[in-house]
């Protein structure tokens, strides 16, 4: 059932980029990703959008918008086919970039590393909040309580994200502040604009944020909806860090027949 939900959300995505005519393809490779994180994982209700207690999703890799709007449209955002439609037009509800306007989008990404650190300062009013609001047992024999405030922030990332400054500078505080729910996805398809990351970003990206106290992880395939499921469970259980979960992904660089080759039927524009 996982593998058929996943096809129908990557035959959306491509009916979306070809309308538009667009050459966003790469953010296919993260439909595994994302699939498994909204299926299995993220607390959030879209008939109330702004529901103060759902979990918070950043999609910092702006141009795999595409990808996002299928999946919130599948999974019950009020959002309509002619929207889909509407994807890169003026003054629609599926812009280019995620944009505070549209509903279930927590930030506006436009710059790349943007959404990674604007995460960072959700995650720590997550924290602000609990310390707040959240009743404190007296002594041990205090009865438990449910927590008012309780979410996780998840953020989803590009290489090109984690090739920008503020990214880093960003980590550091989250890391020293031990901000342990907040969780990156990295989607690592070694893709830039230019098309060269392998040669201008070659770093250890998780020794990196090891040394920026954060816990780390990696999924080497990065269609393994388990693997990914079991990856999150663990970044979950690690109240004291924030995790990055570093996930390797291909991109199907020869786009025609593109639906064919995924063995995707139909359109879902008809």
């Amino acid at each position: 059932m996982d593998n058929k939900s996943l096809n129908v959300l990557k035959g959306l995505t491509i009916d979306i980029l070809q309308n538009s005519k667009s050459e966003d393809f790469s953010s296919l490779s993260g439909a595994p990703i994302l699939y498994t994180l909204f299926t299995k994982h993220l607390k959030v209700n879209p008939s109330i959008p702004e529901w103060v207690n759902r979990d918070r999703f950043i999609m910092s890799d702006g141009k795999s918008s595409a990808l996002l709007y299928s999946i919130m449209f599948l999974s019950g955002y009020k959002f309509n086919i002619d929207d889909l439609k509407n994807y890169k037009k003026y003054d629609s509800k599926t812009p280019a970039y995620p944009d505070i306007k549209t509903m279930g989008v927590e930030v506006t990404t436009d710059s790349n590393g943007l959404g990674l650190a604007s995460s960072v300062g959700i995650a720590l009013s997550e924290v602000i909040y609990e310390n707040k609001f959240n009743k404190k047992p007296n002594n041990l024999f205090d009865k438990k309580t449910l927590p008012l405030v309780n979410y996780y922030t998840y953020v989803y990332v590009s290489d090109t994200d984690l090739m920008n400054g503020i990214s880093y500078e960003a980590s550091s505080l989250a890391g020293n502040l031990k901000l342990g729910k907040l969780i990156v996805l990295y989607n690592c398809n070694s893709l830039n604009k230019n098309n060269d990351i392998l040669t201008s970003f070659t770093e250890n990206v998780l020794s990196r944020f090891s040394a920026l106290n954060w816990d780390t992880q990696y999924v080497k395939n990065g269609n393994s909806i388990k693997d990914i499921d079991k990856a999150i469970k663990k970044a979950k259980s690690n109240k004291y860090k924030p995790s990055i979960i570093k996930i390797d992904t291909m991109v199907e660089t020869d786009t025609s027949n593109l639906k064919e080759k995924l063995k995707i039927e139909g359109s879902s524009f008809t």
